[in-house]
This record gives structure tokens, C-alpha cells and sequence, in this order.
């Protein structure tokens, strides 16, 4: 030691045969000449904290080899106590930048403190929440998130929040809603109605363009598969029903048919039907599904 302090960390083995980690400093006491007559040693049982060091260790090797951004955040203040490695990445901030900065400094839809509060409230009280948001990176651009927020209690309260890139999701929701737009306005302007029959539970839906072609508004009437036999022209009424019966004991091939429903006014209405089958795993018919459209102008021709 040359008469210096010593400090270091040694595994011992106790008399149960268990080893532990033990923290020992080593102090030299000298006499007036200035040689070491002895030595006081404090050791420490650090195992424990060693145990927790390690688990922290392989925690942060964890979390910073996802994929998804991971927040350790203070409930009351906001600010970010811990952050992985896709956080910086996703953000464009510094694990340090981060660690000096709140979540309303990302997050476009918590604006201050007095809205985070407002938010923490509201997991704290479920424990847990999804919320969809979005970020604001170090260089001004936003990108949608969702986040997952859990509020825990360890030696004091934290939130965890593990909050994934949704990019690509909202895009593809985009193109899914223009695609549904254009459909609807197709099928709005080709006088389409849409009908479905579930096959299992006799339930039926028809399309507010299929009750607006015999009169009704979409309110006004209820179309089930009884319904539909009851406004079947009596000239159409066993020719339809027996076709149906067909297409389905045959699993098609085709159902292209043109015939008569009632109009709300009581008069009759010609509709051309199209329909195809959806079967099961086991190939059983299980939905019918098909189309409406209005042709009366084009009989009268």
C-alpha cells in the first residue's frame, strides 16, 4: 500500500459456502516516523447493489436493442429520466439532450406541464393507457407514434413509455380510406346497392343504396332474407328462391339474375343481381354476398 488509502471490491465466500461481493477500504495508520504500524480495514457487503448493477446493465442492453423507443419519464415533472438507444435515433437528440428535456418538448399534442399533468392523470388512474400522438424531431419534423404508457412505483413513481413509429401504418390507412372514398363515390354514381347474408346466423345487411332503390331511406326499413321473398314479384318469387337454394347447394357457379322487388309506392321495380359465394376452411358456404342495381329505365326501353 506505501502508505496510501486502498479501495477496491473482492468475492468472498461465507460459511455457508455462498459467495458475496465485498466493498473494502484499507487504511494505513502510521506512527510518528512515519511507518505503518497497522492497518484499519471497513469492508461492505455490496452484493446487493452489485445485483441491481448488473440487472440495470442488462436492462439497458435490452431496451436499447429495440426497435421501439423506450421513455423513463418523471410523472410529476415531465422530464425524461432514461432513454435507449432508438430514442436518440428516432428524435435526433443526444442521450444528454434528451436527459436535459420534458415531453412536452417532443410530444406536438402536450404542450406544456399543466397538459402533461392532465395526461399523467389520466394514465395514473387506469395504470396503463394507449395513446396515439406525435413526435417532433430535433429538426422540426413530426412523425406519428403510439405509445404505450404504464405508470409504476418502485422507490418512487415513474412512467414508462414505449413508443413505436406508426408511419407506415397511417399511410397505409390513408391509402385505404381514398381507396374506400373512390369506391363509395363509384358506387354512388353507378346506383350500386351492396347486400351481405351471413349463411351461420341468418343475419342480413343491405346497403342504404339498396333500400333507397325500392324507396326507403335507410332508417325506414329493416331487409332481412324474409323480407327480401315477401316484395318478390308473385312471378318472381319461386324462380329467385329456388336459384338462391341452388347457388348455395352447388357452391355456384354464377348468380346473375334480373327480377322484380316492390317499391315503397307499390309498384315494382326491376334489379339486376349479382352475387358470389364465400366459403369456410372446410368449404362450407358461409356469406353470399352481392349487388344491386336498378335497370326499370333500361326494361322500359
Amino acid at each position: 500500500l506505501a502508505g496510501n488509502i486502498w479501495r477496491g471490491e473482492m468475492i468472498n465466500r461465507k460459511k455457508d459456502g455462498t459467495l458475496y461481493t465485498e466493498e473494502q477500504t484499507i487504511t494505513p495508520v502510521l506512527d510518528e516516523s512515519g511507518a505503518i504500524t497497522h492497518f484499519i480495514a471497513i469492508q461492505l457487503d455490496v452484493t446487493t447493489r452489485k445485483e441491481t448493477e448488473n440487472a440495470l446493465r442488462i436492462f439497458h442492453v435490452l431496451i436499447d436493442g429495440s426497435n421501439d423507443t423506450v421513455h423513463v419519464v418523471d410523472p410529476e415533472t415531465g422530464r425524461f429520466l432514461d432513454v435507449n438507444e432508438t430514442a436518440c435515433r428516432f428524435s435526433g437528440y443526444s442521450r444528454e439532450e434528451l436527459l436535459a428535456m420534458h415531453v412536452f418538448d417532443v410530444d406536438v399534442n402536450v404542450t406544456d406541464r399543466s397538459s402533461w399533468l392532465a395526461a399523467m392523470e389520466e394514465v395514473r388512474a387506469v395504470g396503463s393507457k394507449m395513446i396515439e400522438s406525435e413526435i417532433r424531431r430535433k429538426d422540426g419534423s413530426t412523425f406519428p407514434v403510439e405509445i404505450s404508457a404504464k405508470y409504476i412505483h418502485l422507490d418512487r413513481p415513474y412512467l414508462i413509455g414505449m413508443v413505436r413509429d406508426i408511419t407506415e401504418r397511417k399511410q397505409a390507412e390513408k391509402v385505404l380510406d381514398e381507396a374506400r372514398e373512390r369506391l363509395q363515390r363509384a358506387i354512388q354514381a353507378g346506383n350500386i346497392g351492396l347486400w351481405d347474408w351471413d349463411l351461420r346466423t341468418e343475419q342480413s345487411y343491405y346497403s342504404p343504396e339498396c333500400k333507397r332503390q325500392i324507396g326507403y331511406e335507410d332508417h325506414e326499413i329493416a331487409i332481412d332474407y324474409d323480407e327480401w321473398q315477401r316484395r318478390l314479384h308473385h312471378d318472381d318469387r319461386d324462380r329467385m328462391i329456388q336459384a338462391v337454394n341452388a347457388f348455395i347447394a352447388n357452391k355456384g357457379p354464377n348468380y346473375v339474375h334480373q327480377y322484380r322487388l316492390r317499391h315503397k309506392d307499390g309498384s315494382y321495380r326491376w334489379i339486376l343481381s349479382q352475387a358470389s359465394l364465400t366459403l369456410d376452411e372446410e368449404g362450407r358456404p358461409v356469406h353470399l354476398n352481392g349487388s344491386h342495381v336498378a335497370i326499370t329505365e333500361y326494361k322500359q326501353l
